[in-house]
């Protein structure tokens, strides 16, 4: 699984779980974390976002990160400077889980420095953000 990605200061957008040329619905994927981004304002951290292309590859991720909690969404890393989102999601959002919602969450662990979801989700709702509701801010289209 390669990675491809774009810079956005000290965020970094990577994809993984696809074979070159990079398909149409990872492309909107991507463009739809790197534009939630910036709206989410500056960090003086330095991370990585995975952007995950395809059920098969997450499924493998999610088995080998070991994560604390079972996730069909995201996850994030705090000590290797990580978060991989389902891109599926990004697409194909869960009813209670709007696509920015899932990367305002995961950036507040970056932001915080914690594991804790409350924390991650008390940081995304500062950002206009909350589980079970629509994205506040500007929709990002995935045409």
């Amino acid at each position: 699984m390669g990675l491809a990605g774009s810079a956005l200061g000290q965020q970094r957008v990577v994809v993984t779980g696809v074979q070159a040329p990079i398909p149409e619905s990872c492309k909107r994927e991507v463009q739809i974390v790197a534009a939630k981004l910036p709206e989410l304002g500056p960090s003086e951290k330095p991370w990585t976002w995975v952007v995950v292309c395809s059920t098969k590859a997450w499924d493998l991720i999610v088995r080998t990160a070991q994560t604390e909690h079972n996730t069909c969404c995201a996850f994030t890393i705090l000590d290797k400077g990580y978060s991989y989102i389902n891109g599926v999601r990004l697409l194909e959002p869960l009813p209670a889980v709007s696509p920015g919602y899932i990367i305002a969450h995961e950036r507040g662990h970056c932001e915080t420095g914690s594991k804790s979801e409350e924390d991650a989700d008390r940081w995304a709702r500062q950002k206009g953000y909350e589980w079970g509701k629509k994205d506040a801010l500007k929709t990002t289209s995935a045409k």
